[in-house]
């Protein structure tokens, strides 16, 4: 990795999360904790309800990942207060992290508290969780970062929330992804998409099954695979078998070796109907995939010039089908949009480049 302009170092700066589990958040975390121990701060990390496989990851790189183990918001606040002691900067992930680390960072006399609200934040409101997450952006965050426009949109029109303190800044993402060759992977067969998503409603899989069913019964040597776990696996397993797709769609579960089916793939798409910026997403683009997504969040923000990648209505089957019917008919193309895809993904959303805009805010004390 090149050498990068990072203004602020040495700092002790604690992360503050619900858990470590597999998840672009997640990798977000730890992505941020190897640059910043690159660039020679002192990264650590504290979970609220427990640790997760990834925090297990960072604990054996050497990382200090702390579980907080009090019961009840002053308790919480009582240990975390504690703990942060000596701190410069604290990091808070999303809205139950904000909720308990920003004041238990200002009781501790922690300079610089910045949150960063990695979903879309969007209506329907929760409006009692936003309310209170408004009022910690307002009374105990110096900043707080939304990781697209989209988002920071919507956290600006919350009630009492201090808009001219929120900002947006894009994430990045690691290429080649982590973990990039772990394992063995499948065959490609025919013109291959690949999703990598929680199986989860917001994600809509079955938006995504409906768009390749109506592609691939135009065009039989299309493939899916879909990379990625949750609590809608049964009801996705079962909407292929009723489908007739089994032959042609493959649910591999959760991986933590992405990167080998993204390179393996043709094309990345994702059929979600909420959204920040998905880390698969930049991933996809730092190898040079065609892409297709829907209009959703951030992630027509981020997409590469060009007819190669594509933002379609959320929830819109026939224009996903069509979508991906034009990629597998334009596959020959293929060498020119990895080009753009990738010259694109340098420019504007490498780590290197999220890491020096965190840093800059870490400043502001």
């Amino acid at each position: 990795m090149a050498a990068l302009r990072y203004p602020v170092i040495h700092l002790r700066i604690a992360h503050i999360v619900d858990a470590m589990d597999v998840g672009g958040k997640e990798m977000f975390v730890v992505s941020l904790c190897r640059l910043q121990r690159e660039m020679g701060d002192a990264p650590e990390v504290h979970c609220l309800d427990h640790v997760g496989s990834m925090g297990e990851t960072l604990e054996r790189e050497g990382f200090p990942v702390h579980l907080i183990r009090a019961s009840g918001r002053l308790a919480v606040w009582n240990e975390l207060r504690t703990a942060l002691r000596g701190v410069r900067v604290v990091h808070c992930h999303n809205v139950q992290a904000s909720v308990a680390g920003a004041p238990a960072a200002r009781l501790a006399g922690v300079p610089v508290v910045i949150g960063t609200r990695h979903n879309l934040a969007a209506p329907p409101y929760r409006w009692k969780h936003e309310l209170q997450y408004s009022l910690i952006m307002r009374w105990f965050s110096s900043r707080t970062v939304a990781v697209c426009e989209a988002a920071a949109r919507n956290l600006r029109r919350l009630p009492l929330a201090p808009a001219a303190r929120i900002l947006a800044i894009h994430n990045g993402a690691q290429s080649p992804p982590p973990e990039f060759t772990a394992s063995p992977l499948p065959v490609k067969q025919g013109y291959t998409f690949v999703q990598v998503s929680r199986l989860a409603r917001p994600k809509d899989p079955d938006t995504m099954l409906a768009a390749f069913l109506q592609a691939s019964s135009r065009r039989e040597d299309l493939r899916l695979w879909i990379v990625g776990d949750g609590p809608l696996r049964p009801s996705v397993e079962t909407l292929v078998r009723q489908l007739g797709l089994g032959d042609r769609v493959t649910l591999f579960g959760q991986r933590r070796d992405v990167g080998g089916f993204l390179a393996a793939a043709d094309c990345f798409v994702l059929s979600s109907r909420s959204e920040g910026v998905p880390m698969a997403q930049l991933e996809a683009m730092s190898l040079g995939l065609p892409m297709i997504v829907t209009d959703t969040g951030g992630m027509p923000e981020v997409l590469p010039p060009g007819e190669a990648f594509t933002a379609v209505p959320a929830g819109d089957t026939g224009a996903m089908a069509a979508a991906m019917l034009r990629a597998a008919d334009r596959a020959a193309e293929r060498p020119r949009w990895a080009e753009i895809a990738r010259h694109h993904y340098q420019q504007r959303f490498t780590l290197g480049r999220m890491a020096a805009d965190y840093a800059r805010l870490y400043g502001l004390a």
